[in-house]
């Protein structure tokens, strides 16, 4: 897979996570946004149980990584049906 057609992919599955979490507007007009975290927001929030971090590289491209996030649960991106349910909606869910 190519990486613009993965990152595609990988938009589209943080839009649908966020939707069946429980986070699509509401009736009156607001729009929301993906929001994203940066490094030092992350490490600052490593050991912050609302926050649930999930490894949805590619199980080959995982497997062959020396670099991993303290603390993340690797998924299988093609299995997002599979997954998605398990993690509450009341945590913030950061994908990566």
């Amino acid at each position: 897979m190519n990486p613009r057609r993965f990152i595609a992919w990988l938009n589209f599955c943080l839009v649908l996570l966020l939707g069946v979490s429980g986070c699509a507007t509401t009736s009156e007009k607001s729009s929301k946004t993906i929001q994203q975290m940066s490094k030092q927001e992350l490490k600052s929030r490593l050991e912050d149980p609302s926050l649930v971090i999930l490894d949805v590289r590619r199980p080959q491209d995982w497997k062959k990584s020396g670099k991993k996030i303290k603390g993340a649960v690797q998924e299988n991106p093609y299995k997002f049906e599979n997954w998605y349910a398990r993690y509450p909606k009341t945590k913030t869910i950061l994908l990566y």
